[in-house]
């Protein structure tokens, strides 16, 4: 019995110390700075974090340099490398412009400045010109 015993607790220590060195899939928000075929580098609070992306999927559409990003990566950050897995665009937010378009109202517009009036005199001249 006593052999049995430790042969089950030499086992199940062996499983839990495989299972410890199992490399973990982590998460983090970063800001791109550059992207290439296989490498990105992205900014993290004030640290500069390569990111190997040659098997990374890339989610919400294509990254730039200058676009927000979520990085689920395998490897410590700490070593400033790290292995990407999945790379999601954070998309910007959007710029909505109130409009209504009434016909019955008539249309203003803001008046011209003194140089504008002059460049647009400029431009009808040098179109008359030109037989237009």
């Amino acid at each position: 019995m006593k052999k049995f015993l430790s042969v089950v607790l030499c086992v199940l220590s062996v499983v839990a110390m495989l299972s410890s060195c199992e490399k973990k899939i982590q998460k983090c928000r970063v800001a791109v700075k550059s992207l290439n075929d296989s490498v990105m580098v992205a900014k993290l609070d004030k640290y500069d974090i390569e990111f190997n992306t040659v098997q990374a999927r890339f989610l919400n559409g294509v990254i730039m340099a200058g676009d927000s990003a979520e990085v689920d990566y395998v490897g410590d950050l700490r070593e400033k490398k790290a292995v990407a897995v999945i790379v999601s665009l954070i998309p910007p937010k959007p710029h909505y412009i109130k409009s209504g378009y009434d016909p019955s109202k008539k249309l203003e517009m803001s008046p011209m400045s003194e140089n504008e009036e002059k460049e647009m005199d400029a431009f009808i001249e040098r179109a008359k010109k030109h037989g237009h």
